[in-house]
C-alpha cells in the first residue's frame, strides 16, 4: 500500500450540510492525500489532465488493471443522521472502449468498505461496470446481507443502465442505512436506472472508506474510466450534464457517427451536417446548401428511413430506404436516446478538416436542440485512385511495362476478398491504442507493432490492407483532429497544443497542419 499526492480541490463543511464533500481535480488548490490499492507505480495507470475533464480544467483517468483503485479513508459512523436519511455519491463518468474482446466481464467501479459492530469488514454496497457478450456496457449494483453471502443484484432498467463509450454521464448512487435495512438507488443523467434493499444480518458501526477505479482485471474491452467532480451530498444536485453529444471518426471511405440525446417520444428528426472547414456556401439555410464536395446534409428519422437533400440549392427532401444508403450500420433508438451511424463518404470530397454538426427537432415538444460540434479529417485519396484514369489510358496506349508496374502496386494495396479475422482484431487493437496514446510523443512504428505483437513490416501490411493507410499516417490524422478541437475550444498556444497531441516539435506540428489543411494553426483558429 502506498500514498501518493493528487492535486485536488476539496470543499468540506459539516457532516450534516447539504453538500459536505467535493473534489474536482482542478489541481490549483491544496494537496489532499489519497491511498492506492496496488504496488504498481501510479504513473502507469492514473493521470490527471484537461482531456479527462467533463467540467472545468482537469479530470481523472484510471487505466485498467487489478486493483487500480483510489481509496479515501473517512471513518463515518453509520448510526448518524447522514446514513439514516441517506446520501448521494455523485460523479461524472466516461468509459473509453478498449481492445476487441469476447464474452461477458465486469469490474467494481465504486464500493464502500463497511465495518460491522461484530468486527471484520467487507464492501457493501458496490457499483459495477459490466461488458456483455453483445459488447454493450452497463452499470449495475450489488447489495449484501452479510459478509461472504451471495450478493443481491439490484434489478435495473436495461435502457437506462446502458452506457455508450466516449460519452459523459452524470452518475448518482444513493445509499441509506436505517436500522437493519440497507437500500440504494442508481440515477444516470437524472433518470432512475434501478433500486433495491436488503435486511442486514449484522448492523454496521463505521463506513471505513470508499474506493473508485478498476476493482479487478476481469473487465475486457474497456481502456479507461474518466471521472470528474466527485460530490457527496444529502440531496440530489440540480446541476445537469448536457445530454447531447456527437462524435465523428473517419474510417477509410466511411464516417462513424455516434449521437446521444434525451429519450424521445412521438415524431422527431435529427438534421446532420458534414461540412468542409471554410466552406463558403449560402448561410440562408441552417447548414448551408448541399455541395457534393464540401457540404453534405442529412435528415434522420427513427431507424427505418433516411431523408437526404439530393438537389443543390433545393429545400426539398428525397426519401430512400436503408438499403440505398450504402451503410452497414444504421440505428436510431428513440427510447435509449442513442444513434449509431456509418455513412459511406462519396469520392471527390475536399481533403482536410471537416465539421460534424447536428440538431434534434422534436415535434412532440415543439422544440429544437443543438449538439456540440465534432471535427474529423477527410484524407487525401491515395495516389493509385487519383491516377487510376492515367493507368487506363496508359494501358490503352500500349505502355505495357509501365502498366504492369502500376497494376502490381495496385494489387498490393487492394483489400483481400476475405481478410483473416485476426487481421481485423489486430487492427482494432492498434486503432484503440492510437486513440488512447496519441499524446505520447514516443509512440512510433516500433511501439505500435510491439503492442500488437507483430513486426513493423507486418503491422504496416495488415493495417494498410484493412484501413488503407499505415498506422503512423492514422496516428498523424488523430493528432491533427485533436489539435483542431483544442484550437477552437481553448486558448492554448500552438506549441502547447503540439506537445499535448503528441508532436515532439512544434515546427513539425506546424508543417503537418499546414500540409493537411492549407492553413497555419493560427489561421485555422481565427477563421
Amino acid at each position: 500500500m502506498k500514498h501518493f499526492a493528487v492535486f485536488l480541490l476539496l470543499y468540506a463543511a459539516t457532516l450534516f450540510s447539504a453538500t459536505f464533500y467535493r473534489e474536482d481535480f482542478e489541481g490549483n488548490a491544496r494537496v489532499q492525500s489519497w491511498m492506492t490499492t496496488t504496488e504498481e507505480p501510479v504513473e502507469q495507470w492514473l493521470r490527471i489532465g484537461p482531456e479527462f475533464a467533463c467540467e472545468g480544467n482537469a479530470g481523472l483517468r484510471i487505466g485498467p488493471g487489478p486493483w487500480h483503485m483510489l481509496r479515501k479513508d473517512v471513518l463515518w459512523k453509520t448510526d448518524s443522521l447522514l446514513f439514516s436519511q441517506g446520501f448521494y455519491f455523485h460523479f461524472f463518468l466516461r468509459i473509453e472502449s478498449g481492445p476487441f474482446a469476447l464474452g461477458q466481464s465486469f469490474t467494481d467501479l465504486v464500493h464502500f468498505l463497511m465495518i460491522p459492530r461484530s468486527g471484520g469488514y467487507y464492501s457493501n454496497p458496490s457499483l459495477l461496470v459490466e461488458r456483455r457478450a453483445d459488447s454493450s456496457i452497463h452499470l449495475f449494483a450489488l447489495l449484501r446481507q452479510k459478509k461472504e453471502d451471495n450478493p443481491l443484484r439490484v434489478p435495473l432498467r436495461e435502457q437506462e443502465s446502458r452506457l455508450e463509450p466516449g460519452a459523459w454521464y452524470r452518475i448518482e448512487f444513493f445509499v441509506r442505512i436505517k436500522g437493519d435495512s440497507l437500500s440504494d438507488s442508481l440515477f444516470i443523467n437524472g433518470r432512475c436506472a434501478g433500486q433495491g434493499a436488503v435486511a442486514l444480518v449484522d448492523r454496521y458501526g463505521l463506513l471505513q472508506s470508499w474506493y473508485l477505479g478498476f476493482g479487478n482485471s476481469r473487465l475486457q474491452g474497456v481502456a479507461a474510466f474518466d471521472m470528474d467532480n466527485i460530490i457527496i451530498s444529502a440531496d440530489r444536485l440540480s446541476a445537469s450534464l448536457n445530454p447531447f453529444s456527437l462524435s465523428a471518426h473517419a474510417r477509410n471511405d466511411s464516417l462513424d457517427c455516434s449521437l446521444l440525446f434525451p429519450p424521445q417520444q412521438g415524431v422527431f428528426y435529427i438534421d446532420l451536417n458534414l461540412g468542409a472547414q471554410g466552406f463558403a456556401g449560402s448561410a440562408g439555410e441552417r447548414f448551408g446548401v448541399y455541395d457534393g464536395k464540401n457540404n453534405l446534409v442529412f435528415s434522420l428519422y427513427r431507424s427505418d428511413t433516411i431523408f437526404y437533400k439530393g438537389v443543390e440549392g433545393s429545400n426539398r427532401w428525397s426519401k430512400t430506404c436503408r438499403s440505398d444508403t450504402g451503410s452497414p450500420v444504421w440505428s436510431i433508438d428513440a427510447t435509449a436516446g442513442a444513434a449509431q451511424l456509418r455513412i459511406c463518404m462519396p469520392a471527390g470530397l475536399s481533403p482536410g478538416a471537416w465539421h460534424a454538426r447536428a440538431r434534434l427537432i422534436s415535434e412532440e415538444q415543439a422544440a429544437q436542440y443543438d449538439f456540440p460540434e465534432a471535427v474529423f479529417i477527410v484524407p487525401e485519396r491515395p495516389w493509385f485512385f487519383r491516377w487510376y484514369s492515367v493507368l487506363a489510358v496508359a494501358a490503352v496506349l500500349g505502355l505495357v511495362s509501365g502498366a504492369l508496374v502500376f497494376r502490381a502496386r495496385l494489387r498490393e494495396a487492394a483489400l483481400p476478398a476475405e481478410m483473416p479475422g485476426s487481421w481485423k482484431r489486430a487492427v482494432d487493437d492498434i486503432e484503440t491504442m492510437l486513440l488512447q496514446r496519441f499524446g505520447d510523443a514516443q509512440l512510433d512504428s516500433n511501439a505500435i507493432a510491439g503492442h500488437a505483437g507483430l513486426s513493423v513490416k507486418k503491422a504496416q501490411q495488415v493495417y494498410q490492407a484493412v484501413k488503407g493507410k499505415s498506422p503512423v499516417q492514422h496516428l498523424r490524422e488523430i493528432r491533427l483532429e485533436r489539435a483542431c478541437v483544442l484550437l477552437k475550444t481553448t486558448q492554448k498556444s500552438a506549441a502547447e497544443i503540439a506537445y499535448e497531441v503528441g508532436f515532439s516539435d512544434p515546427i513539425i506540428f506546424q508543417r503537418n497542419f499546414k500540409k493537411a489543411f492549407s492553413l497555419t494553426p493560427g489561421q485555422y483558429r481565427d477563421q
